[in-house]
């Protein structure tokens, strides 16, 4: 598949002491709502890059993706699914409902794959549209379903757009463990639940090689950036986004129940036998070093010096019609 391009990927500039500390947050996930919010964010699902520092506020000791807000955009929107796409024979009027307003739920640690979180942890319903009333748990597994798992995997697909994909395991998180001990393996096969894109935030207002920013955690709270090369940032956001990868989906319910007979069949050798997905994601190019000062566009240079000469023209002309001396020394 063709890598991703984007004329925000070409640096023209580092970023400065002051954009830095522009970007400087207390804590990433929910503490950068109020920067985001500044920006215009309407607190629609957003991927964001969280940067921590070491105690020089220059080295960089971990880049990882967070997300933050709501998958729909109206807030009394949801995703209704059947619960007969995941678990075969059940009544198919019976629905899985997720607002997912609140995506930070998903922790992500050094890849654009998150870990596995119990069902319990994702606000839902279970709802029997023939009745129009809830479902209890317990009245749902007595139907033939059962506790379920959610894991995110998530890729770039343009310079600022992410695409999101939560997959569906239909086993509790433990009970999911206890049978497979490498369900976390990124392999592991699942069911989509849902697929959306969405835009990386904040969006970079200056050409430093990538068309939105990342927040950074001070090592030193108290003590101000450094004037820096920030070529090293860019290389590991970029190396964090390489490791972006589309999920091991089986096309139905049934599918997926046989395949996971054959890998308790296998025993320890199960995981051996994962096979990663048949449709990959876009490449996310490697970051390009800051060009030096003396290798700028000369014609820029000349344009902004015709620039401020023709200023110093208009201002003159204007002195000169009032009878007052203009020093142009200052």
């Amino acid at each position: 598949m063709a890598p991703v391009t984007h004329p925000g990927l070409q640096p023209k500039l580092d970023l400065s002491p002051d954009d830095l500390e522009a970007l400087s947050v207390n804590g990433f996930g929910p503490t950068c709502t109020p920067t985001l919010m500044k920006t215009g964010w309407k607190k629609l699902a957003t991927g964001n890059i969280g940067i921590a520092l070491a105690s020089d506020n220059k080295r960089i000791l971990a880049a990882n993706l967070f997300l933050l807000g709501r998958l729909h955009k109206l807030e009394t929107d949801c995703l209704s699914v059947s619960a007969a796409k995941f678990w075969p024979g059940i009544d198919p009027k019976i629905e899985l409902r997720f607002p997912f307003d609140k995506l930070d739920i998903f922790p992500f640690d050094s890849t654009l794959q998150s870990g596995l979180i119990d069902g319990s942890a994702a606000e839902h319903e279970i709802f029997n549209t023939s009745t129009g009333l809830p479902v209890s748990s317990a009245d749902f597994i007595e139907a033939g379903g059962s506790g379920f798992t959610l894991r995110a995997f998530a890729h770039m697909t343009a310079g600022v757009w992410l695409k999101l994909q939560i997959v569906l395991y239909p086993m509790a998180k433990v009970k999911l463990l206890e049978s497979f001990p490498f369900a976390s393996n990124v392999d592991f096969p699942g069911l989509l639940l849902t697929s959306k894109s969405i835009t990386m935030l904040p969006n970079a207002t200056k050409d430093y090689g990538l068309p939105f920013y990342p927040f950074l955690l001070k090592g030193r709270p108290d003590a101000s950036f450094p004037q820096m090369s920030t070529f090293d940032l860019r290389s590991k956001m970029a190396a964090l986004l390489l490791t972006g990868s589309t999920p091991k989906l089986a096309k139905d319910a049934a599918y997926l129940g046989a395949k996971w007979d054959k890998l308790k069949d296998l025993g320890d050798k199960g995981e051996e036998s994962l096979t990663c997905s048949s449709t990959s994601a876009p490449a996310w190019p490697d970051a390009r070093p800051t060009p030096p000062l003396d290798s700028r566009d000369e014609s820029s240079d000349l344009e902004g010096m015709y620039l401020s000469f023709q200023k110093i023209c208009i201002l003159i002309r204007g002195e000169l019609r009032s009878g007052v001396f203009l020093d142009i020394r200052a």
